[in-house]
């Protein structure tokens, strides 16, 4: 083979193993992010056993790629693993993408519920406290407010988990994932509009007494 030749099939070669590397170190910080959120999220023990398993056996496949690319030689051979290791990382960063939005998604719509909870308790303490029409009335506006930003956050959340649904190949999961992100920051933004709105109303409703 002509010098040139070799040159150019060495220098393929190490972009080859280089690509695999960059891809398979991207997908195991991925995995093992991911690994943790659903750990710590409020699914059953079942089904975070169920989630966790296959996010090992991905684990395990690309750590198996990362040895076999380390040691192979053949410039078809580590081609052909670059391309099955840049692949299957685009596919996998695209399915984790959507349940760890999903899960967060999850995550928040507890927080709503539990805020929910709050509200009505809110305005029994509102009616039961017997104040004066005037302070009753702006603790009642308040409680409206609060309820206002909850269900505002609700439906931020009903759109970011719209979104990340969308997410069904690597061509589209940045923009959906990107979109369902903004979304939930929105719902996080209105739940402390919320939360100071309730602050104020506690305040007025514990001083008044």
């Amino acid at each position: 083979m002509p010098a040139a030749d070799q040159k150019g099939q060495k220098e393929k070669v190490k972009a080859d193993k280089a690509l695999a590397d960059h891809k398979i170190k991207a997908s195991v910080k991925h995995l093992n992010i991911y690994i943790k959120l659903v750990s710590k999220s409020k699914l059953s023990d079942s089904e975070k056993a169920l989630l966790i398993s296959q996010a090992e056996e991905n684990l395990a496949w690309f750590m198996q790629m990362n040895q076999d690319v380390q040691t192979a030689t053949m410039p078809e051979l580590v081609h052909n693993i670059a391309t099955d290791v840049d692949m299957h990382s685009d596919i996998l960063e695209s399915d984790i993408k959507r349940n760890a939005g999903l899960l967060t998604s999850d995550s928040i719509d507890q927080k709503i519920a539990a805020a929910r909870d709050v509200s009505a308790l809110a305005e029994q303490k509102i009616a039961a406290a017997g104040l004066d029409a005037d302070t009753t009335l702006k603790l009642n506006r308040l409680l409206a407010d609060y309820n206002g930003h909850i269900d505002a956050a609700a439906q931020h959340t009903e759109a970011a988990k719209a979104n990340f649904n969308n997410i069904t190949s690597p061509v589209d999961s940045d923009h959906y994932y990107n979109a369902g992100y903004a979304e939930l920051q929105q719902a996080e933004k209105e739940l402390n509009l919320a939360y100071a709105d309730l602050k104020e109303l506690y305040r007025i409703l514990l001083g008044a007494r």
